[in-house]
């Protein structure tokens, strides 16, 4: 019929649309890679894991996430992005991989890339900036379907356990300088 013609063009043009997008990032990628910053290229592979996010192709995202966070973090302790901009895409980063954890139905190992998420962004944009009261609901949410019986409120005071920093580091096979709890 007419409307599934319609649906089928619609799906092949979204189709078009993100490996357009996949094929663009790539070229930033090759380009970033022989001249830029760890940061400029961390948020080229942000861009690109996000790409495939909205396709839901997990494990593809998943591993662009890592990559970034891999040359996030190597900026951040060379000090070259403390406090900026890249600093809060790296805050998002660690946002994407809780989202691909949470839809993969990993919600334990989601509860450690997301609190992280909050400390980064805590730290560069304060308590009270919108994405960090919308990654602290969700921080609330995520602990009353795990754990329904301990629920956590938005000013409970935030940190890692040695478990969670374990999560990341062995994911991103870096040692990582986690900030220290917030407020």
């Amino acid at each position: 019929t007419g409307a599934r013609l319609a649906a089928g063009a619609r799906l092949a043009e979204n189709d078009a649309m993100f490996e357009t997008a996949r094929c663009k990032a790539e070229k930033a990628i090759e380009f970033l890679e022989r001249f830029a910053s760890a940061s400029d290229l961390g948020a080229a592979y942000r861009v690109r894991g996000a790409v495939e996010l909205c396709q839901k192709k997990y494990q593809e995202a998943e591993g662009f996430f890592k990559l970034a966070l891999q040359k996030f973090e190597e900026a951040r302790q060379c000090g070259v992005h403390e406090k900026t901009e890249w600093h809060m895409w790296h805050a998002v980063s660690y946002w994407n991989m809780y989202v691909v954890k949470k839809e993969t139905g990993k919600l334990q190992e989601a509860v450690a890339w997301l609190k992280q998420a909050i400390l980064l962004h805590e730290s560069v944009q304060g308590g009270d900036h919108p994405y960090t009261i919308q990654y602290r609901d969700c921080l609330v949410k995520l602990q009353q379907s795990i754990n329904p019986q301990n629920p956590i409120s938005h000013k409970t005071k935030l940190n890692l356990s040695d478990n969670e920093v374990e999560t990341i580091e062995r994911a991103l096979d870096i040692d990582i300088d986690l900030p220290e709890s917030l407020p």
